[in-house]
C-alpha cells in the first residue's frame, strides 16, 4: 500500500525534527519543505523523510512541492527579530502562511495543522504573540471565506496552542543550562514569577499525530498544557539542582528587567530581547477547565522533572538526582 505523505514547514526546527522522526516511525512518508537544505542535515539519513528546497514566495513552486500530500503541518516560527518593530514576525508568521494556504488550495490539501502559541492573540503583549494571533485569524477567515465555495481548500484546520515546549535540544531549558555554566552563583532573572505549563515535545508530537490521523471538521483550536505549572524561577532552580549548582536566583524589578532586556537584545545570539520580555507579561497556562495534553492523547503526560535529567549532560549528578527523587517518592507513598 502506498504511504500517505505528510508535509512539514518548519521541519528543521526543534519540534519539526521530532515530529518528522515520529511520523516516519508511524509509517508515513514525510516531506520537509525548507529554504536551506543544509539546515535539515539531521534528517538526511532517514529514508522515509524527503527534503525539498522551496521558494516560499513562489506559489507555483510551492503547489508543485505540496502535490500528493495528505496533510500539511506548519511549524514555522521565529522568537526574535533584528529590529524591534514586528515586521519580521509578520513576514515569518503571516505572509508566509498566506503563501502556504494558497498553495494548499491549489494542491487540494484536505487537512492543515498550525502550531501556534498559548497566548497568541492579535491584541497580545508582544510583536511575537500578535503575529501568531494574526496567523490564527488568517486561518479562520480564509477557511470561512472558502468553506462551501472551494472544495480544494482544506476542510479541516487544527490550531494547536502549546505553553513552552521542552525536550532534548530545545532552546528553552538548554539556554538556561548554558547560562548557568557562566553565572553559577547568582542569576538575575526577569519576570521570575510568570507561570508556565511546560509541554514535553514527545507529548506534543503525539498530539499533532492525533489530529493528522483523526482531524475534526472545520476549524478547531486546541489549548495545550503539561501536567504541572511552574514559575520561571522554579524552572531555573530545577535546572540548577539537576546540574548540581547552588545558584541563588535573584528576581529583578520591572525596571531592572527592562534594562536587562535592552542590554541582552544586542548581545550576539540575543539570549533575551525586549519582545521576549513583553511576552512574559502574561502567564502561559491553560484555563482551569482545559484538559492537559495527556488527557487529549489518552496517556499520562510527561513531567518536566522526570525528563530534564535525561539530557542536561551531567551524568553523575543526573544519576544522584534520580536516586534522590526515587527515595523521596517512596517516602511520600509510605506516609
Amino acid at each position: 500500500m502506498k504511504q500517505k505523505i505528510i508535509g512539514l514547514f518548519g521541519g528543521s526546527g526543534f519540534v519539526g525534527q521530532n515530529l518528522a522522526f515520529f511520523l516516519a516511525k508511524q509509517g508515513y512518508a514525510v516531506r520537509v519543505f525548507t529554504r536551506h537544505r543544509k539546515n535539515t542535515r539531521d534528517l538526511w539519513m532517514n529514508s522515509s523523510i524527503e527534503i525539498i528546497e522551496v521558494d516560499l514566495a513562489n506559489q507555483k513552486h510551492l503547489a508543485e512541492a505540496l502535490s500528493g500530500c495528505f496533510s500539511i503541518v506548519n511549524l514555522i516560527g521565529i522568537l526574535n527579530e533584528k529590529k524591534d518593530n514586528g515586521k519580521e514576525f509578520i513576514n515569518a508568521h503571516v505572509r508566509t502562511l498566506e503563501n502556504i494556504l494558497s498553495a494548499c488550495a491549489t494542491a487540494q490539501i484536505s487537512n492543515f495543522v498550525q502550531i501556534s502559541a498559548l497566548n497568541a492573540d492579535v491584541n497580545g503583549n508582544s510583536f511575537y504573540l500578535k503575529s501568531k494571533g494574526l496567523a490564527e485569524d488568517l486561518l479562520k477567515t480564509t477557511f470561512n471565506k472558502n468553506s462551501g465555495v472551494s472544495a480544494a481548500f482544506p476542510n479541516s484546520i487544527t490550531i494547536i496552542k502549546p505553553s513552552v515546549i521542552f525536550g532534548a535540544r530545545d532552546a528553552f531549558t538548554n539556554k538556561f543550562a548554558s547560562l548557568l555554566k557562566y553565572i553559577p552563583l547568582f542569576f538575575p532573572l526577569a519576570k521570575g514569577d510568570v507561570k508556565f505549563q511546560p509541554v514535553y515535545v514527545g507529548d506534543l508530537t503525539a498530539l499533532i499525530f492525533k489530529y493528522i490521523e483523526k482531524p475534526d471538521q472545520g476549524v478547531s483550536t486546541i489549548h495545550v498544557g503539561g501536567p504541572e505549572i511552574y514559575t520561571l524561577k522554579e524552572i531555573l532552580s530545577l535546572i540548577a539542582d539537576i546540574m548540581g549548582q547552588k545558584t541563588k536566583v535573584i528576581p529583578l524589578s520591572n525596571f531592572l528587567s527592562c534594562l536587562q532586556a535592552n542590554f541582552l537584545e544586542y548581545v550576539p545570539g540575543k539570549p533575551f530581547s525586549r519582545d521576549n520580555l513583553r511576552s512574559l507579561s502574561k502567564d502561559s497556562i491553560c484555563l482551569s477547565s482545559a484538559t492537559t495534553i495527556g488527557e487529549r492523547v489518552e496517556t499520562q503526560s510527561t513531567s518536566m522533572k522526570n525528563i530534564l535529567p535525561t539530557y542536561l549532560n551531567y551524568e553523575g549528578v543526573r544519576k544522584q538526582y534520580l536516586i534522590d527523587e526515587a527515595i523521596s517518592k517512596e517516602k511520600n507513598e509510605n506516609l
